[in-house]
């Protein structure tokens, strides 16, 4: 009578263990409340999700379970790819201007240091050579929202 794990479940034990050991360590170096609170729920978390994941297997839905073991992982590379390419444009000392809570790299600085660079009444102006990932980005909270 043991417990039996489908694939998708065994990897995310595997990499939720990782996490929860980084937790145990962060406990163990900087004692507070938040970072206690923090182990408790990625324990709580990962037991639970475990139990999702069980279950869709269970119900052979593994496809799913699979992509819910995938997804967030895919997600945390592009978000780590962007916040990347964002630190790189920076660290070239370009200009950066806040547009719409988006940062614009290669823009042209504020006419006026005097009011600050969120109320730009005039979008700052794209560099071609710029980045395709801060173009998209530009471009989407610029003409949706």
């Amino acid at each position: 009578m043991g417990f039996e794990f489908c694939s998708p479940t065994v990897v995310f034990i595997v990499i939720s263990a990782i996490g929860i050991i980084s937790e145990i360590v962060n406990v163990i170096i900087d004692y507070n409340t938040n970072n206690f609170l923090a182990l408790i729920g990625a324990i709580v978390g990962t037991v639970l999700w475990v139990m999702l994941l069980n279950y869709l297997c269970s119900i052979d839905w593994i496809g799913l379970a699979w992509f819910l073991v995938i997804f967030p992982l895919v997600l945390l590379a592009l978000i780590m790819l962007f916040v990347i390419e964002v630190l790189h444009d920076i660290s070239k000392n370009e200009p950066t201007v806040i547009y719409r809570n988006v940062f614009i790299t290669s823009a042209p600085a504020p006419a006026s240091t005097t009011r600050p660079p969120a109320v730009l009444t005039t979008p700052p102006v794209i560099n071609p050579t710029q980045s395709p990932i801060a173009t998209w980005w530009y471009n989407y909270w610029y003409n949706y929202y």
